[in-house]
């Protein structure tokens, strides 16, 4: 099923040069813009100018768990990208990726960011929700990702900003 959806995604790029542009750009620079969306959005939404800054720091640190807890799984599972273990792959980045694939790195960070933003406001985390899927979706159209990394990309991203965010009520005994 992965290799299915793989090669559905994966084949309508080279179709529209336009289209294979745009998702290229999405897939590379997007994620840059979760951090800068989010202290916006945290701007509007909380009045105090401390709060802000502490929830923005939060998100960042969902981001930066989401990103650890992936490099711990690739420890233990490593799984090459599928320009090297499939044919006829529509690679569309410029350069050879040689890291890992298992989970992909860029949805992890966008899901954490868009998913703490969706625990602090549904309006505005389900915008970045959004971006953050068509991040993943980019990943697997551009030819560096199968499906079930940006899944799993996508559920510690999920987790991390769960764990970050829950953190906040966890009351230490003393």
């Amino acid at each position: 099923m992965d290799i299915f959806l793989f090669r559905l995604i994966n084949n309508i790029a080279l179709a529209c040069p336009v289209l294979d542009r745009l998702v290229v750009y999405t897939t590379r620079y997007l994620i840059y813009f979760f951090p800068i969306l989010a202290a916006v959005i945290f701007y509007f939404v909380f009045k105090n100018n401390r709060q802000r800054f502490v929830e923005l720091v939060k998100a960042g640190f969902s981001a930066v768990l989401a990103y650890a807890i992936n490099f711990l799984i690739s420890i233990f599972y490593f799984r090459l990208r599928p320009i090297f273990t499939l044919d006829d792959v529509h690679q569309l980045m410029t350069k050879p990726i040689t890291d890992k694939s298992f989970p992909s790195d860029h949805t992890a960070v966008s899901f954490a960011i868009a998913f703490f933003v969706f625990l602090v406001s549904r309006k505005w985390g389900s915008v970045m929700l959004i971006l953050a899927f068509l991040i993943g979706i980019s990943r697997i159209y551009v030819g560096v990702h199968f499906p079930s990394d940006v899944f799993a990309g996508a559920l510690v991203g999920v987790i991390s900003a769960t764990l970050v965010r829950m953190s906040d009520r966890i009351k230490l005994k003393k």
